[in-house]
């Protein structure tokens, strides 16, 4: 006779940060910090290696440019979505030079209606504006000449240039996680994920550590693709963008997720068709029962939570403590509503596992 049960792994970065990686979008930033701080010297150190291409490529970034200056203030740093608010600024400015194309292309903050954050984020972005110095007070910003001309506001190449520094920040952190994330240098194992005999993984990481379970491969789904293991070979098609909600305006459509996916080629699961209705060759009902370690279950990826409860028997959600037992719960009754979240804790859907064994790694 067949299984009963598929087990499916669904794992966030905190999977990572669980086995000692240093994940976190700060640490990438804060690496790019220690590493500019002796630019020159590493250029020679790597000898115009692919990691000097990392260096290159995170040296003048608009996007990276505004998370270090961000860094300062914060020790946690959300791209996605800082990365939102940066396409609704600029949302807003190209609209407002539309529809008012000044001759001396001057335009006012007032005029604007910058909130004091995107006046702040506006000074990282000085290929497209002028700004004045940062000791003084920003009361206007010129559009720099290379994006005006005497047909008016060339919208399609300032989105062109925001698109190609979004491609230079995924690269340079798909060279940042190659050169930190490898599987033999865990610091740790989870005794409790040895113990699941995983059958299926959805991944949102970039990094690959599930072959630290014995997990084959072609059982794990990217959803926000991957780390590439030769980065000489193929093609970058790692995910980072603001969530998916209705296009009305395709302007920045380059920047939703669910673009980058298609544009990117990324394997579109059906989760009806991959994990519902199964049944054994002999007719059993395979149950399909669904296991959270590292994810937060944020509204973010609520789609993708909606289509796996839409398919599970259980969830089985693994929390560091207290806190994050709350947060989880908050974010559940945020995706779902209360009222099927106290049904379905109480009825012992929704099962809740503290993360409290570990074992030290012996591969």
């Amino acid at each position: 006779m067949g299984k009963d049960k598929n087990k499916i792994l669904v794992l966030g970065n905190g999977f990572d940060l669980f086995h000692g990686y240093k994940t976190k979008y700060t640490d990438f930033i804060q690496d790019i910090i220690a590493q500019q701080q002796n630019l020159e010297e590493n250029r020679k150190k790597y000898r115009y290696s692919k990691s000097t291409e990392y260096l290159d490529l995170s040296n003048d970034n608009c996007f990276i440019n505004y998370f270090k200056a961000h860094q300062k203030y914060t020790d946690w740093i959300d791209f996605e979505h800082e990365i939102e608010q940066i396409v609704n600024m600029f949302s807003k400015i190209f609209h407002h030079i539309e529809m008012n194309p000044y001759f001396d292309n001057r335009y006012t903050i007032n005029d604007l209606k910058l909130t004091p954050k995107e006046k702040v984020m506006i000074r990282h972005f000085g290929e497209l504006f002028i700004c004045p110095r940062e000791d003084e007070y920003l009361t206007y910003i010129i559009l720099n000449k290379g994006y005006h001309s005497s047909e008016g506001f060339n919208k399609k190449r300032a989105l062109s240039y925001l698109k190609s520094q979004l491609n230079d920040l995924i690269l340079a952190l798909e060279f940042y996680l190659f050169n930190n994330v490898k599987p033999e240098e865990a610091s740790a194992l989870s005794l409790q994920l040895s113990k699941l005999d995983v059958d299926f993984v959805i991944n949102f990481n970039y990094t690959n550590l599930c072959k630290l379970y014995g997990i084959e491969d072609n059982n794990v789904y990217f959803l926000h693709g991957n780390v590439r293991n030769n980065l000489d070979v193929g093609s970058n098609n790692m995910v980072l963008g603001i969530k998916d909600e209705a296009e009305d305006d395709l302007d920045f459509v380059y920047f939703k997720k669910y673009f980058q996916r298609i544009q990117k080629k990324i394997k579109l699961l059906n989760f009806q068709n991959t994990f519902g209705n199964m049944f054994t060759d002999d007719g059993l009902y395979v149950a399909n029962d669904v296991y959270f370690f590292g994810h937060s279950l944020s509204k973010t990826d609520g789609d993708i939570i909606k289509q796996l409860d839409s398919v599970a028997d259980q969830f089985y959600i693994y929390y560091c403590n207290q806190f994050d037992y709350e947060q989880k719960v908050i974010n559940l009754i945020d995706i779902f509503g209360r009222d099927k979240v106290v049904e379905a804790i109480k009825d012992e859907r929704y099962i809740f596992e503290q993360i409290i064994e570990y074992k030290e790694k012996t591969l």
